[in-house]
């Protein structure tokens, strides 16, 4: 099936770009931070053999449009982003996959658009609401990187090479180096500024909860998202929940371990 083809959709002017491959019922895989669509490449392959892939670089990131302002990055608009994307390729009802940030916007679309999002799948992904509050924790290193992203210092520590760290196999690694030249490091620091701070629609929704089956899939050995961020998932999914963690899978499991992952991927996509 190969890594299929690049179409492009139209959000109000704004130009997404998304890959898609294979066949039959569709499954929407939301990259994080620093990433693009070329980060589900362990996945394309084995999963598009069953389903139909799409995978969108989120806006600001590669070869999406990246627009100035930090009014353009509020949640809303990249969910509405992954909508437009949905309508270019004629899907409807999908189910959704994010890892990190692409968690975040697939919580969003499974609460407040449930009549597109058929299933959930977060990787990395705590439920927002739980991730914002780990960020205020005593127990949390202060300042993290996110501090640093999100504030208004010198954006020159985000070089595409130091973004690119955790891509490790030659050729992949340098195509992950050009995706972050491509990348607006202003635009990524306004989508952070727009949903992690005051300005952030999430702590005044406290009924941002779910009914899709959902799945979420976290690592024992993430030194971004600690594991204890996912201990009251349960509070905010009424629909089916599994919680898998794998040992040793660091915060890009979906790279690192892909042999684990993708058949969690495919029984919860195959689950009725």
């Amino acid at each position: 099936m190969g890594e299929g083809e690049s179409r492009y959709a139209d959000n109000s002017g704004i130009r997404l770009h998304y890959r898609i491959a294979g066949a039959g019922p569709a499954l929407v895989l939301l990259h994080g931070f620093p990433d693009y669509w070329g980060g589900w490449r362990r996945q394309f392959v084995e999963l598009a053999a069953r389903y139909t892939i799409i995978a969108p670089d989120m806006r600001g990131f590669n070869l999406s449009d990246r627009p100035n302002g930090i009014d353009h990055y509020d949640i809303r608009h990249l969910a509405q982003d992954v909508l437009a994307v949905l309508d270019d390729a004629g899907m409807g009802r999908v189910a959704v996959a994010g890892h990190d940030l692409g968690g975040m916007v697939a919580w969003w679309l499974a609460c407040r658009h449930p009549d597109h999002v058929s299933r959930l799948a977060v990787l990395a992904a705590p439920h927002p609401i739980d991730f914002l509050k780990g960020r205020t924790d005593a127990a949390r290193p202060s300042p993290d990187y996110l501090d640093r992203l999100a504030g208004e210092g010198d954006a020159g520590e985000w070089t595409p090479e130091r973004l690119s760290f955790w891509v490790k196999e030659s050729g992949e690694r340098e195509e992950h180096i050009e995706a972050m030249r491509r990348t607006d490091i202003a635009a990524i620091r306004n989508i952070y500024r727009a949903n992690l701070s005051k300005r952030s629609p999430f702590p005044g929704m406290p009924d941002f909860r779910v009914s899709q089956p959902t799945l979420a899939i976290l690592s024992e050995d993430d030194r971004f998202v600690p594991p204890r961020l996912f201990d009251h998932i349960g509070d905010h999914v009424d629909g089916r929940l599994e919680v898998h963690r794998i040992a040793q899978g660091g915060h890009f499991m979906h790279y690192d371990r892909a042999e684990s992952v993708n058949p969690l991927l495919l029984q919860w996509a195959a689950t009725p």
